[in-house]
This record gives structure tokens, C-alpha cells and sequence, in this order.
């Protein structure tokens, strides 16, 4: 079946962010009165070719060298192996997902007619401005001017020269600059053969140097298109002329949104040339589109980039809005520390010594490949598609408020490294092809974690992520190092042994692995269950299950875990451009394990009782009384100040006697409004008041809430102790009463 397909993944990003309890109580310098402080052994294994990379060469293909020690022997740094597992345990702990490459990504989508973006542009005209700051104004101007065509065949003609259609924009500004003085031309046309094989006319610049106009070269980047039109009707630019005298005036904060959205929208190069090389009278050149005399977009082609409404950041936000917060500090970060522009930093309490090699199979180096990473704009990839039954009658969610983004990328583990030739159109780039400097499998490395004032479920995620096993044992392999989408660096840790040391000596006998783990475990399961009504088992939910399934060798063999081509001509299978035409129809699949589908439910739980009880307390309180609080964090604060309160008084409460607490549970329902207001509620708590009057006279304590006890049984419009019917029927009763509170108020004088 032909589908959608990647060597990577991604495992779901969970809209809950899971804080710890104890996460006010953090410090290197305060020890827990349950915690530990040792060393954690082990020994890591490569199931595939592995490259942990040190020195590059400026060769072509670039040479990636083996990470070596100053005696040559090839090492692990303890950064690569913090990294690998602390993404581990972002997913499987359900941490922020901070460490984001913001991008604001910008698109033009004219694959077909029918795009959003080619109806808007075809609702719009184009217009060449001039777009200059003006310093003492301290805003962006703008001039209206003409353009038309200009053939580079001819203006190389005309300036000796040789400008190219697939030359870079900043390139072809190099040949012929916006300094430079302006061209002589007349408007004139062209004839050449068209798309459908007729003869067109094409208006443009004609006679270089020779005419009454006076035009400056206006450069657009490459036109794809059929190859027999590349260096003919393709290979052109512009001329801007017949500038207008005066200004277009626009408000301030219009222009500078305009401005801001392209530059933000184009090839940060070619900003930053035309920044540094304007016109240097009018500035810089660029298309509007405008509606009715309105501008609506900038760019510096006919056909401008559109900016996504949100970028990847606001994105990832807008799914999880914790992600962000400098108040909450999730596991990860508690564990390996987190750096804060604001408040907070912690050290980590965890230190991994760089692994030596204690077994060498021998090294290779590969054939010349290229890692380049994929781009997050491939929209089928990077977020959540609900294309429904009928996907032809969808279009792609792009990055917009209520897009939620597919969550943490992974390489899933293959059985080996393939490093086959590249395709023939690929050869011939030496300057983007790498070659690596692989370690043949079976290699084994020696590494310790030494650790510091750790819980014991801190420990035990520790050792869970090392060993990376199922409830049933089976292990699973981790992706380290380069060449992770070809297959290598498929790793695993062995004879993993623990001495841990307790804060307090007399602590009983020493910490074993799987008790630690099973701590962690059981933890887990408990917070998860708490806060995702309904599901009870951690290790079910879709974050591990996608972890498990990635690292699992043998079930990934079938799957198709390689790059598709650019374009379907004259490859097998999906290609990208294949996938994004019509922009509706394909997407990446979900994955699946055993057979079955794994579920990407990403819903936001609602906090469990305890979720952030310790928001902002401890010491934490002054950070987050310092920062700017969202309005989900000014919510769990006063959850945790409300949370903090019913502890407090539940506590109180349970130092109470029988007694005392009897009374304050009565005082509690008779103050409830709903039997404040309802004489039939009040009177069902009479028997309770009658007791309660009895066990006082009984008991030879004095109690303190006895006065205040006589005044509620006595106040009518509080209870009904004494709201009796005035009858010959009642009266009986209502003297018995009167005579109780009596004999309670002489017992207490």
C-alpha cells in the first residue's frame, strides 16, 4: 500500500503536565529525609553500526570522526547519554514540551487552483512598492512604483553578466546590485512558445540601454517548472520604474505589522542582504497584494509567502498551556536541572560520566550519505490531521490555534544501519553528504550515573529508562548518536548495578534496583490514574506505549522507515510531492505495534485532587509571587492556597475528640444554605443536637464549644431545636428541651 512514510515518528505530546509533590522541596543543599545519594553502573551494548560524533572535516563529503578521549580511545560523553535518556523521560513522565526551534513558518501553496492560498491570491492585485525606514519618523514608508518583466538573457546582455533562473535571489543581487545605476529600457513584448505548446506574447523590458524608460532590476528567486522552459519563459526577474512622487500613506502600526510579517515570512539571507544593501534611495523592493486598495501582504515575489497564524511555540502552547510556565517544574527537570531567564534555576542532581570502551569490534566508514533534518513545514507530518472518513474532502490543519502539534520526534530502532548508494540527482552534491565513522555492532561501553539527594522513585526512573523494559521483561533498544534515520545507533544497557547510600544512615537495608523501580512504577500508575479518569495503568498510556513500540527491533523490520523522494517522477512508492497534491488527501499513518494501532488521545485531563498542591509553596512561593502569572497559573495557585487551606483545617480537625469533631461536622451542615433555608433540613438534625447535648452532660470534660453549641440550639432561626409548633402537643417536648440546655449550662456554670 502506498502511504506516507518517514524514519521518524513522534510519540503523542501530553496536553497534562505532570508535576511532582515534592518538587518545592528540590535542593542540593537541604538533604530529604528519604533520600539517597550514590552511583548507578552500567554497560552499554550497540545492536547496530553506532556514530557518536566528535571533530568534522571540512571535506566534501564531511567526515564525522568518533568522539575520542586525549588518548584516542573512543568515549560516550555523559552529555550525549543525559540527553538521550532525559527524552525519555520527558515523554514517559509527561514533562513540558520547552525545548522548541520557535520557527514562524510561512507557506505558498499553488499545487493546484483550488488551494486557500492561490483563492486569496487570485482575489488580489499586485503592486511593486519601496518600502524604507525613515529613522526620524521612526516608521516604514512606503512608494508606489510600475514594474514589468525583465529576461535575464537580456539584461546579461546588456551588463555582461550571467545570472541564472536557479541562482539565489542574494546571488543574483551580487551580479547586479540595487547601487548600481538604473537600466535604460522600452516597454515592448515577446513572443515564445507557451505551456500548451501555442506561441504567447509576454509584455516586457526590451532595448537595454537604449530607451526613454530608466529601470532597476528587481530579483525573484527560482521558478520550478518543466526543464525545456527553465532558460526560456522561466528565467526572468523584474524591473521597478516611474516611482511616484509621494509616499502611500499608511498607519504606523499597519506598516510595521506588514513589515514585520515579511521579513518573518522569507529566506532570513535574502532579509538580511536587502537589509544591508537597500536602494540607496528608495530602499527596498518589494510586491504587495492588495483588495480593494487595501495591502494585505507583503513579499518579494508576485506570489508572497503567507505566514501560519501561530508559530511552532504558539502552537505547542496552545495544546499544552503549561509549557511554557517558569512556576512548574516537572521530573525531568527536577532530576537533570533546567535553567530559568527568570526565578528558579536548578543543578542537576544527576552527573554522567562520559562511557569508555571496554570492547572494540573495529570501525568503518560509511558510504557518503545526507543527514539534512526534515522541515517542520511538511504539514501531513508535524501535526495532528483529522481528515474524517472522506479525506479528499479536507484540507490539512496548519499551524493555527486549535492544531495540535504530533508531538516528540523519535527515530524508531531498526535492525541495521543501510547505508546504500545515493539516488543518481543526490551524487553529485558532495557539499551536503556526510560520511560517518561507524563502530561495528556488539561494541560494548562501561558508564556510571553518580547521583545526588534522590527520592526513590527519582532513582527508579532512573534505572526504568536505563533498562527500558515491559511489564513482561521483554528490553527495548534506545537511538543514540548520528545516522539514527539509516538504522544506526541502536543501543541498550546491560549489568546495571546500584549503590545507593540513604541521607539517613539508619535507614534499614540497602536500595535494590527493582524495588526502586517498582517504586517509580507504582508511583506513575498512581498520579496517572489520578488525573485521567479511567485509566489506571501508566505503562498503557499512549506516551509509553509509542516509547516501547519505537525501541522494539524485530517489530519495526516491515515498516517503511526512509525518506520519500521530492518527486514521484521515476521513483516507487510516496513522494512528498505525491502527498501534498491537492493539500487534502495523505498523511503520515499512525504507528503501530504488534499488529494494532496505538491511540494518540491527546486530551486535557482535568487536575486530580493533588495535581499542584504544592504550586507555589515552599520555595517556590517567592518565585512565583516575582513572575507574571498566566491565567492557568494564577488558577493553580489558588487551587494550591485553597488545597493548602482544607489540609491545614483536615489536620486540625484530626486532633479533635469525638466529641469536638461531632460538633464542628453539626456547626459545618447547619451553616450549608440550602438547609439554612429549609425548615424540614433543619429539623433533621435534631436528634444529632440531642445526642450531642446528652454525651456533654455525660462526659466529665469541659469542652470550649459548649457556649457556642447552647447558642445554636437556642437560636430559632439557625435550628430547630427549639422551633416547635405551639401546641399542647409540643409543649412537653419543648419544656424537656429547655430543660437539657439548662442542666449543660449549670454543668459549665
Amino acid at each position: 500500500m502506498t502511504e506516507v512514510h518517514a524514519p521518524y515518528h513522534f510519540a503523542p505530546l501530553s496536553r497534562w503536565v505532570y508535576m511532582p509533590e515534592w518538587a518545592h522541596l528540590v535542593s542540593h543543599d537541604v538533604p530529604f529525609k528519604d533520600g539517597y545519594s550514590g552511583v548507578i553502573h552500567y554497560t552499554l551494548s550497540n545492536r547496530t553500526a553506532l556514530c557518536v560524533g566528535g571533530q568534522q572535516t571540512a571535506d566534501k563529503p564531511t567526515k564525522v570522526k568518533w568522539q575520542r578521549d586525549p588518548e584516542g580511545n573512543p568515549v560516550i560523553p555523559g552529555s550525549s547519554l543525559k540527553g538521550m535518556l532525559r527524552n525519555h523521560l520527558d515523554i514517559a513522565t509527561f514533562a513540558k514540551m520547552r525545548q522548541v526551534d520557535d520557527q514562524h513558518l510561512s507557506y505558498r501553496d499553488i499545487s493546484t487552483g483550488k488551494t486557500e492560498y492561490a483563492q486569496e491570491i487570485h482575489d488580489t492585485n499586485a503592486q511593486a512598492y519601496w518600502i524604507k525606514f525613515d529613522p526620524d519618523a521612526k516608521r516604514w514608508q512606503f512608494k508606489k512604483a510600475e514594474h514589468t518583466v525583465l529576461f535575464h538573457a537580456d539584461l546579461n546582455r546588456y551588463a555582461h553578466i550571467n545570472i541564472k533562473n536557479k541562482d539565489a535571489v542574494p546571488d543574483k543581487y551580487r551580479a547586479y546590485s540595487l547601487t548600481q545605476p538604473a537600466v535604460p529600457f522600452r516597454l515592448g513584448e515577446q513572443t515564445m512558445e507557451g505551456t500548451k505548446g501555442k506561441p504567447v506574447k509576454v509584455e516586457c523590458a526590451t532595448d537595454l540601454g537604449q530607451g526613454e524608460q530608466q529601470g532597476i532590476p528587481v530579483f525573484s528567486g527560482f521558478r520550478p517548472g518543466r526543464k525545456e522552459y527553465q532558460n526560456k519563459r522561466l528565467n526572468f526577474s523584474y524591473l521597478f520604474y516611474n516611482e511616484a512622487q509621494e509616499n502611500t500613506d499608511l498607519p504606523r502600526e499597519e506598516a510595521q505589522q506588514l513589515v514585520t510579517k515579511l521579513f518573518n515570512s522569507h529566506d532570513q539571507a535574502l532579509v538580511d542582504y536587502l537589509k544591508d544593501h537597500p536602494h540607496p534611495t528608495f530602499g527596498i523592493p518589494v510586491f504587495a497584494r492588495e483588495q480593494a486598495g487595501k495591502i494585505v501582504a507583503l513579499g518579494f515575489a508576485k506570489m508572497p509567502r503567507k505566514l501560519y497564524p501561530q508559530s511552532i511555540k504558539q502552537t505547542v502552547k496552545s495544546a499544552q498551556p503549561l509549557s511554557e510556565s517558569d512556576a512548574i517544574f516537572d521530573l525531568p527537570e527536577l532530576l537533570f536541572g533546567t535553567l530559568r531567564e527568570q526565578g528558579f534555576s536548578l543543578k542537576s542532581r544527576v552527573y554522567f560520566a562520559d562511557a569508555t570502551c571496554s570492547l572494540n569490534q573495529g570501525f568503518s566508514h560509511s558510504n557518503p550519505v545526507i543527514l539534512g533534518a526534515p522541515k517542520a513545514s511538511f504539514l501531513p507530518n508535524y501535526i495532528e490531521q483529522h481528515t474524517g472518513e472522506n479525506p479528499t474532502t479536507h484540507t490539512l490543519t496548519h499551524y493555527q490555534k486549535e492544531a495540535i502539534p504530533k508531538g516528540w520526534k523519535r527515530y524508531p530502532t531498526q535492525a541495521q544501519f543501510n547505508h546504500s548508494s545515493l539516488p543518481d540527482n543526490l551524487k553529485e552534491k558532495r557539499d551536503v553528504q556526510s560520511q560517518l565513522e561507524l563502530l561495528a555492532p556488539d561494541s560494548q561501553f562501561a558508564g556510571k550515573i553518580v547521583f545526588h539527594n534522590l527520592k526513590r522513585q527519582e532513582i527508579g526512573a532512573l534505572l526504568w529508562a536505563l533498562q527500558f523494559k515491559d511489564p513482561e521483561g521483554k528490553v527495548f533498544y534506545h537511538s543514540l548518536g548520528h545516522g539514527k534515520p539509516l538504522g544506526a545507533g541502536a543501543v541498550s544497557f546491560t549489568d546495571c548495578t546500584l549503590d545507593a547510600r540513604p541521607n539517613q544512615t539508619d535507614d534499614g537495608d540497602p536500595l535494590a534496583i527493582e524495588q526502586a523501580v517498582d517504586e517509580f512504577v507504582a508511583h506513575m500508575n498512581h498520579v496517572y490514574q489520578a488525573s485521567h479518569e479511567g485509566e489506571n495503568n501508566w505503562q498503557h498510556s499512549p506516551q509509553v506505549r509509542h516509547l516501547f513500540a519505537f525501541g522494539d527491533l524485530a517489530d519495526n523490520q516491515e515498516k517503511n522507515l526512509t525518506y520519500m523522494p521530492l518527486e514521484s517522477k521515476g521513483a516507487a512508492g510516496m513522494s512528498y510531492q505525491q502527498a501534498l497534491k491537492d493539500h487534502s488527501k495523505d498523511v503520515l499513518p499512525d504507528w503501530y505495534h504488534g499488529g494494532t494501532h496505538l491511540p494518540r488521545k491527546s486530551d486535557q485531563p482535568k487536575p486530580a485532587p493533588g495535581d499542584y498542591k504544592n504550586f507555589g509553596q515552599g520555595r517556590l512561593a517567592d518565585l512565583v509571587s516575582q513572575l507574571p502569572l498566566t491565567d492557568r497559573e494564577q488558577q493553580l495557585w489558588a487551587t494550591a492556597d485553597e488545597q493548602a487551606e482544607a489540609e491545614r483545617k483536615a489536620s486540625a480537625f484530626a486532633q479533635l475528640s469525638p466529641l469536638e469533631q461531632q460538633f464542628m461536622q453539626l456547626e459545618h451542615d447547619l451553616a450549608l444554605p440550602e438547609v439554612r433555608a429549609s425548615q424540614d433540613r433543619r429539623r433533621d438534625y435534631v436528634q444529632a443536637m440531642d445526642e450531642l447535648l446528652d454525651a456533654c452532660l455525660a462526659d466529665p470534660t469541659h469542652y470550649d464549644f459548649v457556649p457556642t453549641l447552647l447558642a445554636l440550639c437556642r437560636d430559632t432561626s439557625k435550628s430547630a431545636y427549639l422551633d416547635l409548633a405551639k401546641n399542647k402537643k409540643n409543649k412537653p417536648k419543648l419544656a424537656s428541651r429547655k430543660d437539657k440546655l439548662a442542666d449543660v449550662e449549670a454543668k459549665y456554670k
